[in-house]
């Protein structure tokens, strides 16, 4: 809720307006930047974790001893897979299309079995192998629930202003992002099974 505000401010004081942005207000963005990915990293390797272990019970304060030393490899997966997908898009549209699927369960893998960097892309792309097209049809539902997310975050802009606009932010935050995290590490516990050879 404070980086929606934050964001809101310094949208609405022209800090960070395409025409100027002074020295103050640059600082701001940058904390801004930091600290929104850093939690959203958090965010994300924490969710994994409970949804892997939604069978036990843990506390917050085993989570966060969990999860905080698996912040910066998380980003790293994730960041070798982004680069890699955008490289094929790129080249052309459909390499990337298939990049984007073979890796997307990289972080899933990381936080399931510690494997990281370029080896969890690598066994991202076994599970998927002989098995894309139902893999591309899962994330394309995904994906086209995620567009009218935001159409929704939009229309909220258009008719409330950015604090409205900031409210509907949040509560997609709480609602959808668990939902999409659920469903991916679902069709990776699929994958799993119909593949329990791959290690």
């Amino acid at each position: 809720v404070i980086l929606v505000a934050l964001g809101a401010y310094l949208k609405d004081s022209g800090q960070m307006s395409n025409e100027t942005i002074d020295g103050a207000g640059m600082g701001l963005v940058v904390i801004y930047v930091i600290v929104f990915l850093y939690l959203f990293l958090w965010l994300g390797v924490s969710l994994l974790t409970l949804i892997k272990n939604r069978n036990t019970e843990l506390t917050a304060e085993q989570v966060s001893e969990q999860t905080k030393p698996m912040i910066g490899q998380f980003f790293w997966t994730g960041f070798l897979s982004g680069l890699l997908t955008t490289f094929g898009f790129i080249l052309l549209i459909i390499p990337g299309i298939i990049f984007w699927v073979w890796y997307s369960f990289a972080q899933n893998i990381y936080v399931d079995k510690g494997v990281k960097g370029y080896d969890a892309l690598k066994l991202s792309k076994k599970y998927v192998e002989g098995l894309w097209w139902p893999v591309f049809r899962a994330l394309i539902a995904l994906m086209v629930i995620s567009i009218l997310v935001n159409i929704v975050t939009e229309i909220a802009t258009v008719v409330g202003g950015e604090i409205a606009s900031g409210v509907v932010s949040v509560i997609i935050l709480i609602v959808f992002t668990p939902y999409s995290f659920i469903y991916t590490w679902l069709v990776y516990e699929k994958l799993k099974a119909l593949k329990p050879e791959v290690q």
